[in-house]
């Protein structure tokens, strides 16, 4: 269920297979719409996309070549799944709840589309932290891996130069013992000898 007040991003996501038919049907318009339990309309949402790629002949040669194997076996589909961003900052009503949505695909001069299967992803509005991390995810990536190295560098120099500077504290406490114990035979020593 969708909490009241919130703000949603709806998705559709279409599994598209590479077939001729759908290369020749160019630009597809999607048209969505969103529709309350009584069947209000709440929002409308027009599309231009295409739905598959153009794929050179080289491109599509060697693609296939090295996913051949996983292909005959059924390990990977050949369609692609194409996805169509069609509401942001879609705020849900408590009067008038989104219950349903019809999709329509339209193709220029009424060619045949193919879609294998399709479903409508609801996902809360991302904050602007998560936008940017997603938007520029590589270079967060590398900026984060920058500072923890930095990070580590200056741990590692501190730990350094902390270790130092104990060194000759050690030094002159040891030196003082064994000058103590010098100190201490010498002077049993002189008892020995006043002994005798």
């Amino acid at each position: 269920m969708l909490k009241a007040g919130n703000m949603y991003q709806v998705n559709l996501d279409l599994d598209i297979a590479g077939t001729d038919v759908n290369i020749r049907s160019g630009v597809v318009t999607v048209l969505v719409e969103i529709l309350s339990s009584d069947g209000t309309m709440l929002a409308t949402s027009v599309r231009s996309i295409t739905l598959v790629n153009y794929e050179t002949t080289w491109v599509s040669t060697i693609r296939k070549g090295v996913l051949l194997a996983p292909l005959l076996i059924g390990a990977v589909d050949e369609s692609r799944t194409v996805e169509v961003p069609s509401f942001r900052y879609l705020v849900e009503n408590e009067d008038m709840p989104l219950r349903y949505a019809t999709v329509t695909l339209l193709s220029q001069e009424n060619k045949p589309i193919e879609v294998m299967t399709g479903s409508i992803s609801i996902r809360e509005e991302l904050s602007p932290i998560q936008l940017f991390v997603k938007e520029w995810f590589f270079t967060c990536y590398a900026a984060g891996t920058a500072f923890l190295f930095w990070a580590q560098g200056i741990a590692l120099f501190a730990s350094i130069a902390i270790s130092k500077r104990r060194k000759p504290v050690r030094e002159a406490e040891s030196s003082s013992l064994d000058l103590g114990s010098d100190v201490a035979s010498h002077s049993d020593n002189q008892e020995e000898r006043l002994d005798v």
